[in-house]
Formats: structure tokens, sequence, C-alpha cells
């Protein structure tokens, strides 16, 4: 998964529920930052609603979302994936491993380094993690042409690279 597949499903939970505040106004009274306030509270709900049915912290969530499904990767690769130090990621790391979702093996070609894997657990819960994305991601794009989609993507992750 990549980030922009992060993005939808933030983008998603956030359109899915409208917020009163942002209903009430005008479209020429609203500000930016409410909107995205608003699609922001959204998704955080949404995406807790899912955190909660697969059993995930959010930290774990993400960490899935970023593992390839049939590839060994370095811990170094996975936080830089995950942006996050590798500090951060090792106790991730640990979770996802206690919670068999992953598996840990030391590198080949260097001793010092570990290798992290999918476990079949781990590929399962990655594809039903897919499968809500792909759901979010047909409840706001089924009515919106390429044409439109994609401004609003390249809009959203120029936004993102302000931030």
């Amino acid at each position: 998964m990549n980030q922009l597949n992060l993005l939808t499903l933030s983008f998603t939970s956030i359109i899915l529920a409208n917020s009163n505040n942002c209903q009430e106004k005008k479209m020429s009274e609203l500000k930016l930052v409410e909107i995205i306030y608003s699609l922001s509270d959204k998704c955080t709900a949404h995406r807790k609603k899912h955190l909660k049915e697969l059993g995930l912290l959010k930290a774990e969530f993400k960490g899935l979302i970023c593992m390839d499904k049939d590839r060994k990767i370095t811990c170094k690769d996975f936080a830089k994936r995950m942006g996050l130090s590798l500090s951060r990621v090792s106790r991730i790391i640990d979770r996802l491993y206690k919670k068999n979702y992953i598996l840990r093996i030391d590198s080949r070609s260097d001793r010092r380094c570990k290798m992290i894997y999918l476990t079949k657990k781990g590929k399962y819960t990655q594809n039903k993690i897919e499968r809500i994305m792909e759901q979010c991601e047909q409840k706001l794009t089924s009515d919106m042409a390429d044409d439109k989609l994609n401004p609003l993507k390249r809009e959203l992750l120029d936004l993102i690279q302000k931030l």
C-alpha cells in the first residue's frame, strides 16, 4: 500500500459522513481548514471502527499496509515506509510479531540486520485491510470521473506536502 491509498482511506472516511457545521454554512463561507478538520474527524471515527474490528492499533494497521505480501524487507526499509524512526518502528515490529502478523529472521548479508515478512495471518489481515480500503474508495469515487478524481488526488497530496 502506498501513501495515496492511506490518503484515500482517510479521505473516504470523511466524505462518508457530513459535518453539521460545514453543512450549515454556504460554500463561500467555508474555510478549507474547517473542511479538512471535519474530514479528519470523520476519517478518525471510521478508522477507529475498523481498528476495533481487526483488533489492531493504528500503528499496527499502518505497518501491515506498508509490508510487501511476498517479500522480506529490512527493519530500516520498514521504518522508511512508515516515516518513523527505527526505535519507534522496533516497538511496532515487536507488537506485530507477538500477534503473529510478521516473522523476523537474521539477514544473510548482515548479521546486525533483521528481515521481516508477513505470516499467513498477516497476509490474511492485510487482505482484509485492502478490501476495507477498496470499499471506501468505491463509495467515495463511484460517481466521480477520472478527470475529476485525479486532480483532486493531486491537490490533496499537495496540501499534505505543505503541512
